[in-house]
C-alpha cells in the first residue's frame, strides 16, 4: 500500500500486524510492520516518532539477525528525512551508517544501493568532489540493468552539476540505451528530465520543452498507474540482465 501511495490503508494494516505478531511471532512479520508504520507515520505526522519507530525496527531486527530487514530500516530511516526535509544531514546520515553496517554483513546487491544512494545525495547536497570517486568505483562494477540506469543518472546529474556538457552528453547516451529497453516510466522519466537539462544548457531551447513535457507525462503515468509501472519491473531485481562497465 505504502508502494502505491495509500499511506493510511498501510498504517492500518502495520498496526493489525504489529497487534498479531508481538504475541504470536515471527519477528520477521513484526520487524516488516514496525518498519511500514515507521515511513507512514513519518512522512504524514511526525518525523521524529517515524525515526524512532525506524530505529527500533532495526534494532530488533539486529537482535534476531535479520540483515535485509536491518538494511531496509536504513532506507526507511531516509526516506522519511527526505521527504520531509529534502536531503539533510539526517538522511545521508542514515545512508552512510547503512553503508558501514553493508560493508560487514551484506552482499554486493544491498552495498551498492547504499553506494549509489549516499553518492546521489552527495551530488543533490552539492558534495560534488566526495561523490566523484564514489561514481568512479560504481561505474566500473558489473551491474544489473536497473542498478546501471540508476548510476548513469547519478553521474550524469554529477556531470552537470560540474558543468562537463561533453561527459554528461556521453552518459545520457550510454543509459538512453538502457532505459529503452528497461521501459521504467519512472526511470525513463529521469532520463528525460536530465536531457532536457542538457539540451537547455546547449541552448536547445524546443528539445528541452519537448523532453520536460515527456518527463511531466512519465511522471503522471508513474503516479497514476504505478501497477502498471511495476510490470516492467522484475521481482527478483537480482536475474536482470548484467550490464558491463562498458555500456
Amino acid at each position: 500500500a505504502v508502494a502505491d501511495g495509500k499511506i493510511h490503508p498501510a498504517l492500518e494494516s502495520a498496526e493489525r500486524a504489529i497487534a498479531i505478531a508481538t504475541t504470536e511471532g515471527p519477528e520477521v512479520v513484526l520487524v516488516e510492520a514496525l518498519t511500514t508504520k515507521a515511513l507512514a507515520v513519518g512522512v504524514t505526522r511526525d518525523l521524529d516518532a517515524g525515526v524512532q519507530l525506524a530505529r527500533e525496527a532495526r534494532a530488533l531486527a539486529l537482535e534476531h539477525g535479520l540483515v535485509s530487514q536491518v538494511s531496509r530500516s536504513f532506507f526507511t530511516e531516509m526516506l522519511i528525512f527526505n521527504f520531509r526535509e529534502g536531503q539533510t544531514e539526517g538522511g545521508l546520515g542514515a545512508l552512510a551508517d547503512g553503508l558501514a553496517y553493508a560493508e560487514s554483513n551484506c552482499g554486493p546487491r544491498w552495498r551498492t544501493d547504499f553506494r549509489r544512494s549516499l553518492c546521489l545525495g552527495y551530488v543533490e547536497s552539492g558534495r560534488l568532489k566526495a561523490s566523484g570517486p564514489m561514481l568512479d568505483d560504481l561505474l566500473a562494477l558489473e551491474l544489473d540493468d536497473l542498478r546501471m540506469l540508476q548510476v548513469l543518472h547519478t553521474a550524469g546529474l554529477h556531470a552537470l552539476a560540474v558543468g562537463d556538457l561533453h561527459r554528461a552528453a556521453e552518459i545520457l547516451e550510454r543509459s538512453q540505451a538502457i532505459a529503452d529497453r528497461y521501459q521504467s516510466a519512472q526511470e525513463t522519466g529521469v532520463q528525460a528530465r536530465l536531457a532536457a537539462e542538457l539540451a537547455r544548457r546547449q541552448g536547445n531551447l524546443d528539445q528541452a520543452d519537448a523532453l520536460i513535457d515527456a518527463a511531466l507525462e512519465l511522471a503522471r503515468a508513474a503516479r497514476l498507474d504505478l501497477p502498471a509501472a511495476q510490470e516492467q519491473i522484475p521481482l527478483d531485481v537480482d536475474q536482470l540482465t548484467p550490464t558491463s562497465p562498458g555500456v
